[in-house]
């Protein structure tokens, strides 16, 4: 019967609670050596606290808690003298703390081994703590423990057994220690508020080699988990189930060329992952690997025997735009159940191989920014030694369009297809990524990863060096200080914008795109493709079937112009946007054309 049955208050509970190894005698009255409350159920159960315990073989066990009396701290002890026998507490069995209401925080003593099943399953703890007496943590047990911000595991445990820690989506770090022999599936399923993942450099099971911020299986280099800052290694074969599902903070992610195989449901979910470019190395995409992906349109895959590759039900849950694919591949992609992910196949994917480091040595440019009232041009030198300089040009309509410039020592590397470029200024070093996605001739087309996870695709340009830059970016600038007659009308109401492809067997395609203001607001868009022949048409309408049909069909008529303005309801919605906006929306436009001709040059 119970000796008591009103509860403590979080301040008394906590007190008693410091000492989370004490021993507890319970007195012959009924009291205790600690001033814990006791209550008796039978000659084997009683409350401590308003943990219930249970006389096991020679051991006490927790099983449960006073529906009625408990609430705050639960204070699991180390032992108890209960009728004159001393017992060590050496479980906390399944069900324990089953989705137990009043449970704000738990301390775990330092003589129990075993965290049972569903233990703590679905409970409001915010930190948990656990000894290195532990050494298995049961299924579920802290499953759906939504409000857990922290989490310690002493060195010790060996075993956490499947869906442990899922569904703790605030937790943010996680560290295993070097004891863990064994991680059960999805573990830590759902934990999608995840930063930091590490794991102890002695551990010989596991490791996030290179500072990852992942945990692979060391023997078999299966990536078990990711999260949203997880770097793959070049050394990982397998990207495993559910490895980063859910993981709505991950906008991208570069797949290095050992991954053999990307596992079911891998990044199922990954609402921000905006495209992914798939390396030849693949040859199995499990079922549902990119499902619930609703930011991704484009896909590129270097793959060039697509036959080879087993793709499992439902890769792409829906549709997606365009998959680019290796020169002269399409048509075997569309035979190999790649058709039903991709409204477009087309061709235009670099092949990485050994020689490709090679091909990109020397000076390339790109026109970051090129508005009414800024140009932005910067140059990458890439010489042999993996080194080179990286520059800057700008300029400026408030500063009269002067050209300042910046230079800075540059160190690169070139890994499976992946771009990196360390720019060393003031003393600082910062790296940028980018995918190269097609050489063709002169042009560079690369994929780059900039701030907060955002991407784009940016056409580069080769040149002779960093005087013909220079003189590009003063003769721009001479147009805009000279440009427009009548005091400046058109500078001010108008913008234009224009690159050129050069696709084999069709010439140079010039893509322009040109914005009219009034009164700052813009009142009309419209995009010109302009056509040296008939070959170079069949090419832009391979390129935008859909929009050619809208135009009326692409042609070669003499005047070599199609022309598409944006209808008016559109240019409405644009009204909202500032200048600079809408200038810097049709130069991304017209990079997105541009590239689509590049990749669907002779595709069709």
């Amino acid at each position: 019967m119970y000796v008591s049955s009103c509860s403590k208050s979080d301040d008394e509970v906590e007190e008693i609670g410091n000492d989370t190894n004490k021993s507890v005698v319970v007195k012959d009255d009924g009291t205790t050596s600690n001033g814990s409350i006791f209550s008796a159920i039978d000659d084997k159960n009683f409350y401590l606290d308003y943990v219930k315990y249970t006389v096991e073989e020679g051991h006490l066990a927790v099983t449960g808690y006073d529906k009625v009396g408990f609430k705050g701290t639960a204070n699991i002890v180390s032992s108890i003298t209960y009728k004159a026998n001393t017992y060590e507490v050496l479980v906390i069995k399944e069900n324990a703390f089953y989705q137990c209401p009043g449970l704000s925080s738990v301390t775990i003593g330092d003589k129990v081994t075993i965290i049972g099943d569903y233990a703590f399953y679905y409970t409001p703890l915010t930190s948990v703590s656990i000894p290195n007496s532990v050494k298995t943590i049961g299924e579920y047990a802290f499953a759906g423990d939504h409000h857990m911000t922290s989490l310690q595991i002493d060195n010790g445990l060996k075993e956490i057994k499947t869906f442990a820690f899922s569904g703790c989506w605030n937790l943010t770090s996680l560290e295993i220690p070097k004891s863990v022999t064994n991680i059960g599936f999805k573990a830590f399923a759902g934990c999608t508020g995840l930063k930091t993942i590490s794991v102890a450099k002695e551990n010989t099971n596991y490791d996030s080699r290179e500072d990852c911020n992942a945990i692979i299986i060391s023997n078999t280099n299966y990536l078990l988990l990711g999260c949203d800052n997880t770097t793959i290694p070049n050394s990982v074969t397998t990207i495993g189930k559910y490895a980063f599902s859910g993981s709505t903070g991950l906008a991208s992610i570069a797949i290095p060329n050992s991954v053999t195989c990307i596992d079911e449901y891998a990044f199922s979910n990954c609402s921000e992952l905006k495209s992914i470019v798939i390396p030849n190395s693949v040859t199995s995409i499990g079922k549902c690997a990119f499902y619930g992906c609703k930011a991704m349109n484009n896909v590129y895959s270097r793959v060039v025997d697509p036959v080879q590759v087993q793709l499992g039900n439902d890769v792409f849950a829906e549709q997606k735009d365009t998959l680019f694919v290796p020169e002269g591949t399409a048509e075997a992609y569309e035979k190999s159940g790649w058709s039903q992910y991709f409204k477009i196949i087309t061709d235009g994917v670099m092949v990485v191989n050994t020689d490709t480091a090679n091909q990109i040595l020397g000076t390339w440019y790109g026109i970051d920014e090129n508005t009414s009232e800024r140009i932005n041009i910067f140059i990458m030198t890439f010489t042999s030694n993996g080194r080179g300089t990286y520059s800057e040009y700008k300029a400026k309509a408030k500063n009269n369009w002067q050209i300042e410039t910046q230079s800075a020592d540059m160190t690169w590397t070139l890994q499976n297809g992946t771009l990196n470029a360390t720019v060393t200024k003031d003393g600082k070093a910062v790296t940028r990524k980018g995918d190269l996605l097609k050489l063709n001739g002169n042009t560079l087309t690369v994929k780059r990863y900039l701030d907060e996870g955002d991407t784009d695709v940016m056409t580069l340009t080769r040149a002779s060096g960093a005087q013909e830059v220079a003189t590009i970016i003063t003769n721009m600038a001479n147009e805009k200080q000279g440009g427009g007659g009548g005091g400046g009308q058109t500078q001010d109401n108008y913008f234009s914008y224009s690159e050129t492809a050069n696709v084999q067997g069709a010439g140079e395609i010039t893509v322009k795109g040109e914005a009219w203001f009034d009164n700052g607001k813009c009142s009309k868009i419209q995009y010109s493709f302009i056509m040296p022949s008939k070959a170079a048409a069949k090419v832009v309408k391979d390129s935008f079937d859909a929009e050619a049909e809208e135009w009326g069909g692409v042609y070669y008529d003499g005047d070599k112009t199609v022309t598409l303005t944006e209808p008016q309801d559109e240019i409405e919605d644009y009204a909202t946007l500032s200048k600079e906006s809408v200038c810097r929306m049709i130069e991304s436009i017209v990079h997105e054309f541009v590239y689509a001709i590049q990749g669907g040059g002779g595709a069709k």
